[in-house]
């Protein structure tokens, strides 16, 4: 195995050379897209190594041919016959460097492939976003809406900070607001990322013990609210036979008794309609409508931080963190969404899910983001349409919602699921909440605030995923997703055939390497002789002639494998890959048959 030594230099300057070449290449070569400037520079090496990657196999088959070529001279005067000892060492050392050059490619293309493309994807459409973002803000600067346009030129300036043009703009804008406000500017706080309030935390982690000792210390401290909330709350937890449930039912009576005489012992008209309007915010949030009590008691905060001479009432930071946890568990606040568009993965994404019960259901959405909040998985899905069909195929219902954010939701059986929430509220104004538009049929009442997929959750983003085509998924989720393909609207053929020629492009190349291996010993120069006249013409053909080998044995092959799954459908991809063993092994044999002149 000695000629691996002058067969690995050889093949590592072609290696090296072709990257060379694709990095020049791609960056004299005009853009295929528009890009702005933050993007460009990336986006050209990106591309070279994308290039580069596509070119490994014709660079490798290049390398063992002109390398073998060299490497077989050294025997040139021996006699050597078929199926000899020495073939076989041959044989070895092309198998081993054939096999670390295709594992380094596999890496490559499997690897790096995916994460590359992603982020040009990500380039084009950032700057769209930010031709968007500035047409929008240009437009409403001129139809004087300051506001609108500060908004729009931020956002642009997140995407391209170093934007001339979006900083005049901007400039310009705050020149326009500053005028409109007589000069007293000041920028609101961004509540669109606001982080939970520590006033209280969610109790849902205590025991009934717990829960019991809590409405105790409140009892002692005379804080009759949150005596009856924990007191009841270690009332709905304890089992029906637990001596405990009583205690905690006679100190819900005990503290919600003070409560309700409590106006008895005020004189101040004023702290009698702070105590009822506490007492209302209380009893809804007993009743679980948290967003009536959410807006009680943001109402109750905002006339506390108007008051010069009221102190802040802790009963109404306390319970104004409760009622907003409990409305997150239904609905969203609209303001998340505001700078969502800059942050998404994944764009027009359709699927449908064909049920258990016969019924499709339909799904298209224009843009979403994944994110993560206090160590839950999440995501807001925009512009999102829904469409139910029964066993008819007839339109039971179809709705339209700018934005639905999603959770995976664990039912009792185990099984994770998206869950929606198609209902957004606002922050700051009750009644301006956003819910769906039904644009034909009558939407069940249940699902007009929370909509959950009939789908595992681990499902969705290799749905996502698909619709950038079988080509932009991996081996991993090609084998995950392939018999789940017709189930989501996707066709099990192209991504099976996509998966098997996947798996069988490592073959080929290896075949074609023993190949080449032939054509190596039949041309190989003679002993002591460094090249031949003729070699000066075809050396630089190599790499085309390497290239047009490959592409044109992968054409066929895929278009081979395609015909294949639709003859065979059962078991493709384990008599396709024996078929190609076989093609192996005769490979092999013939290079065996080999020998000396």
């Amino acid at each position: 195995m000695n000629e691996i030594k002058r067969v690995f230099p050889v093949l590592f300057v072609h290696i090296l050379l072709g990257f060379l070449a694709c990095i020049v290449f791609m960056y004299i070569k005009p853009l295929p897209v528009e890009l702005i400037a933050p993007f460009v520079s990336g986006y050209r090496f990106r591309a070279a190594v994308l290039l580069f990657i596509t070119y490994i196999p014709a660079l490798l088959i290049s390398g063992l041919l002109l390398g073998y070529a060299l490497a077989f001279s050294k025997n040139a005067s021996d006699s050597i016959d078929r199926w000899s000892e020495q073939l076989l060492s041959y044989l070895k050392g092309a198998f081993l460097i054939c096999i670390i050059s295709i594992s380094i490619y596999i890496i490559l293309s499997e690897g790096t492939t995916p994460i590359m493309q992603a982020k040009q994807e990500q380039a084009v459409i950032r700057t769209k976003d930010y031709a968007d973002l500035m047409s929008v803000a240009q437009d409403s600067a001129e139809r004087g809406l300051p506001n609108e346009a500060e908004f729009q030129v931020s956002m642009a300036l997140q995407i391209w900070p170093k934007s001339e043009e979006a900083s005049k703009l901007l400039n310009a804008v705050q020149l326009d607001l500053s005028e409109i406000s007589g000069g007293s500017l000041s920028p609101e706080k961004n509540t669109s990322a606001e982080e939970p309030s520590q006033a209280l935390s969610h109790p849902s982690g205590l025991t009934v013990l717990q829960a019991l000792d809590k409405a105790l210390e409140a009892e002692k401290a005379g804080d009759f609210y949150n005596e009856h909330y924990f007191a009841m709350l270690a009332y709905s937890m304890a089992p029906g036979t637990d001596p405990n449930k009583i205690e905690a039912l006679r100190l819900a009576k005990t503290a919600w008794n003070q409560i309700t005489e409590g106006t008895d012992q005020l004189k101040a008209e004023g702290d009698k309609e702070l105590y009822r309007n506490k007492q209302e915010g209380y009893e809804a949030i007993q009743n679980n409508d948290f967003l009536k009590a959410y807006y009680i008691f943001l109402s109750l905060q905002e006339e506390q931080a108007r008051s010069v001479n009221r102190l802040a009432d802790p009963d109404v930071e306390r319970f104004l963190e409760v009622s907003r946890l409990g409305v997150l568990d239904s609905f969203f606040f609209i303001d998340e969404t505001l700078h969502m568009k800059l942050f998404e993965t994944a764009r027009d994404v359709f699927f449908v899910i064909k049920g258990s019960d016969g019924f499709t259901n339909s799904v298209f959405i224009r843009g979403l983001t994944y994110t993560r909040s206090s160590g839950r998985d999440m995501a807001y899905l925009r512009d999102f349409e829904y469409a139910r069909f029964d066993r008819d195929n007839k339109l039971r219902y179809q709705i339209s919602v700018p934005y639905v954010k999603m959770f995976p939701y664990t039912a009792q059986d185990g099984r994770t699921e998206p869950e929606l929430l198609l209902k957004s509220v606002n922050r700051k104004i009750k009644g301006a909440d956003i819910i769906p538009v039904v644009i034909a049929g009558e939407v069940p009442e249940m699902q007009k605030n929370i909509l959950q997929l009939d789908l595992p959750y681990a499902d969705f983003n290799l749905i996502v995923t698909a619709n950038k085509g079988p080509a932009a998924m991996s081996l991993i989720d090609l084998f995950l997703f392939t018999d789940k393909a017709e189930k989501y609207g996707f066709s099990r053929t192209v991504y099976l055939s996509e998966l098997i020629g996947r798996l069988s492009d490592p073959f080929l190349m290896l075949i074609v390497s023993i190949y080449v291996l032939i054509l190596g010993w039949r041309y190989r120069l003679g002993k002591n002789v460094l090249f031949k006249a003729w070699w000066l013409l075809t050396i630089p053909l190599f790499p085309m002639f390497s290239l047009f080998l490959i592409e044109t044995v992968t054409y066929f092959s895929h278009q081979f494998i395609a015909v294949f799954v639709n003859l065979v459908p059962q078991n493709p991809l384990v008599l396709m890959l024996g078929i190609l063993s076989l093609c192996f092994v005769v490979i092999s044999i013939y290079f065996f048959s080999q020998r000396s002149d």
